[in-house]
C-alpha cells in the first residue's frame, strides 16, 4: 500500500514525536539545494535577522511547524519574512538586493 501512496505522491503521515526534531525556520529554494545556506549572503542576510544556518532548513515547499523567513521562488509566499530572487540572481544585479534589503528594514524594525 506505501508503494502506492508513494508513486501518486502522497507522503505518509507521522507523528511530530515520531519525526526528528525539525529546526524552526526554512529557505523556500525552488531546486531545494541544501547548499545555498553557504552562500556568503544568505549567511549575511541570517546573521542580519540573529540567525544562523543551523536553524534552518531548506525545501521546495513550506513544512508544518516551521516557519518560512526566506522565499526565494518568483511568486511571493504569504507569511514569508522576505521574498526576493536565489542568491546568485541577486549578486548579477543592485535592484533585487535593493529590495531585499528594504524587506530586511522593514522586518528589523517590526522587532
Amino acid at each position: 500500500m506505501n508503494k502506492y501512496l508513494h508513486a501518486m505522491g502522497i507522503e505518509l503521515w507521522r507523528s511530530r514525536q515520531d519525526s526528528p526534531s525539525l529546526v524552526p525556520f526554512m529557505l523556500l529554494v525552488p531546486d531545494a539545494d541544501e547548499s545555498v545556506l553557504q552562500h556568503p549572503l544568505v549567511l549575511k542576510v541570517l546573521a542580519l535577522l540573529g540567525l544562523e544556518a543551523g536553524q534552518c532548513s531548506v525545501g521546495n515547499r513550506p513544512v508544518a511547524g516551521q516557519e518560512v523567513i526566506w522565499n526565494m521562488f518568483p511568486e511571493p509566499v504569504e507569511g514569508a519574512w522576505l521574498n526576493s530572487s536565489q542568491p546568485a540572481q541577486l549578486m548579477s544585479g543592485s535592484e533585487g538586493k535593493r529590495a531585499l534589503w528594504q524587506q530586511i528594514w522593514h522586518r528589523l524594525e517590526a522587532k
